[in-house]
């Protein structure tokens, strides 16, 4: 008998679920975790909690005293401006008389204190979602690396299980208004959550998921590789201030410090330059929230003076690439404010600007937050489910050693990855300072790339990243030989244990204490220990719910109550 739509849909939709949903689990809790990357990296640099910001045009000023006391004679100086919304770091770099680029990164507060603390931080959740950790060379047109291929994959694969849930679950308001959670089947229990998550976020999904597709299209196309690989020409060299692929990040990577640029012009004579301070605010007139500026030959008749402004702006949903340029003797524009991309480009930023949602502020990132969570959740609900449904209808013992084994994977993939992601922020609260690398710029359009690197040689990046893989290692070799429903109950209490302590870890480092920071009115460090702290409550209550003690308490109520209260 020939199957309807529906039957080989179901078919489709189970079994790429769950051959791919382990890393698609993964993928979607490391983006969700994405969203506050800015935030994490501003709580894991301890120098730069609880201080009090210039305001834009005093950076400015401050950025501008300092290069001019520290490299007077510079051919160029250049300043990745803070974002002091999310990430206060300010990165100043400048040529010195063999032009070599020096740098440093400073708190915006006018102190001159510096951040000597080089992290991941929440950079890490990023490039874990796209490229698992690993460094993508032919962004910069040489060699293929299969990593980001295989993520790529997985989103194409979660696409298509979106369509055919919804083929599936073509009853789909009944199957949102369903949930049955005295249900004596933990099987119902499991589905009817699979279906009202899915349900509530499919919109999201579909998009979260086509937009990061599009977005990297050109990445997954092998003949556009091809041709990249053949080029002749040899590599871009980084931006000044840059981290990781320029149409993407702008002004949002300004841990990393790129090489010094080409075409340094030959110095002019000396001659007065009108105020940074005063093209800057003519430029932000024209262009709105700015991100970066660089002086060529500052102090000289030929100096000129661009200003770029950020390609994620909170208040427009596309990336922009807008730049305007200034004669520094006499202030004449000399390319004016105006987006010149090509249509292709444009259509290519709303996708980037809609899957990274810089736009909209706290309260659209908070909206992306909990419908990634409820993407994530219907995931592992989905792997759960598998089993259950089918366990009690295995006849072989082969069908019975495969579903331990899926059984298994599940927790090392859903309860292991939690587990290593919560070990690696014990990791940027832990690991010391002086172990960061005084360079700290990062390496293959990855900041967050992996590195074999003896234990010995590590810096402190490698260290974090050791310790998040590391991690999860431990949960995958315990998931294996424990019995998978002590398995979920013990890993689910770990993870709950280790965010639940990690705003404690705050009171062994210096000025990262939550009581402190509530007082000096740090919110975005305080947000991301009491955001742990809440997710602890909700996994130690899962794991509690999950124990065999409290399963056995719920069967003596059910079964024996009058044989307890009489031994009482």
């Amino acid at each position: 008998m020939e199957k309807s739509l529906t039957q080989r849909m179901d078919w489709l939709h189970t079994w790429f679920g769950l051959v791919l949903g382990w890393l698609a689990f993964a993928l979607f809790l490391t983006g969700t975790i994405a969203v506050f990357w800015l935030e994490i990296q501003h709580w894991a640099q301890p120098e730069l909690h609880g201080a009090k910001m210039l305001s834009p045009e005093a950076t400015v000023q401050y950025s501008v005293d300092y290069l001019q006391k520290v490299a007077p004679n510079s051919g160029r100086w250049a300043a990745t401006l803070p974002d002091l919304d999310r990430h206060p770091l300010l990165v100043l770099n400048w040529l010195d008389e063999n032009n070599a680029q020096q740098f440093v990164r400073l708190v915006p507060d006018g102190s001159g204190r510096k951040v000597t603390t080089v992290t991941n931080g929440g950079r890490f959740f990023v490039d874990f979602h796209w490229t698992f950790n690993r460094e993508v060379a032919d962004l910069s047109g040489r060699t293929f690396q299969w990593t980001y291929m295989l993520s790529g994959f997985v989103g194409m694969a979660f696409l298509i299980c979106t369509i055919t849930g919804l083929i599936v679950h073509k009853k789909i308001f009944r199957n949102f208004f369903t949930f049955r959670r005295q249900a004596k089947s933990m099987q119902t229990r499991w589905l009817d959550a699979h279906n009202v998550l899915g349900v509530l976020s499919w919109p999201f999904q579909f998009m979260i998921v086509l937009t990061g597709l599009a977005f990297y299209c050109y990445l997954y196309i092998p003949t556009g590789m091809q041709m990249a690989a053949r080029s002749p020409s040899p590599p871009p060299v980084a931006v000044i201030g840059g981290g990781g692929p320029g149409m993407l990040w702008g002004r949002y990577a300004s841990d990393a410090v790129g090489s010094v640029p080409r075409n340094i012009v030959e110095p002019g004579n000396p001659a007065p330059n009108v105020p940074i301070v005063d093209l800057f605010a003519r430029a932000r007139a024209q262009m709105g929230v700015l991100s970066s500026f660089t002086v060529n030959n500052p102090g000289r008749d030929n100096a000129t003076v661009r200003f770029g402004g950020t390609r994620a702006r909170p208040d427009a949903i596309t990336f922009t690439s807008d730049s305007m340029t200034f004669d520094g003797a006499t202030g004449r524009v000399i390319s004016p404010a105006g987006n010149t991309t090509n249509a292709v480009q444009k259509i290519t930023n709303v996708f980037g600007g809609l899957h990274f949602a810089f736009f909209g502020g706290t309260a659209m990132r908070v909206l992306y937050f909990l419908c990634g969570a409820a993407g994530t959740i219907m995931i592992a609900s989905g792997l759960v489910m598998f089993t259950a449904k089918r366990r009690a209808k295995a006849k072989s013992v082969a069908a019975r050693r495969f579903y331990d084994f899926v059984d298994r994977m599940n927790v090392a993939s859903v309860s292991g990855a939690m587990f290593a992601c919560a070990s690696y922020l014990w990791a940027l609260r832990l690991l010391p300072r002086d172990l960061s690398d005084p360079n700290g710029g990062f390496s293959g359009g990855v900041y967050a790339s992996i590195r074999a690197v003896p234990l010995d040689q590590a810096l402190r990046t490698d260290l974090e990243l050791y310790t998040f893989w590391a991690a999860w290692g431990v949960a995958a070799l315990h998931a294996l030989v424990r019995a998978p429903q002590k398995a979920w109950a013990e890993q689910f209490a770990a993870v709950a244990a280790l965010c639940i302590g990690l705003p404690a870890l705050g009171y062994l480092v210096p000025n990262c204490d939550i009581g402190s920071m509530i007082a000096a009115g740090d919110w975005k460090m305080v947000a991301v220990d009491l955001g742990a702290l809440s997710i602890g409550v909700m996994l130690a209550c899962a794991a509690w719910k999950m124990s065999g003690k409290r399963a056995e308490v719920r069967a003596s109520k059910a079964v024996a109550a009058p044989a307890l209260q009489t031994a009482e």
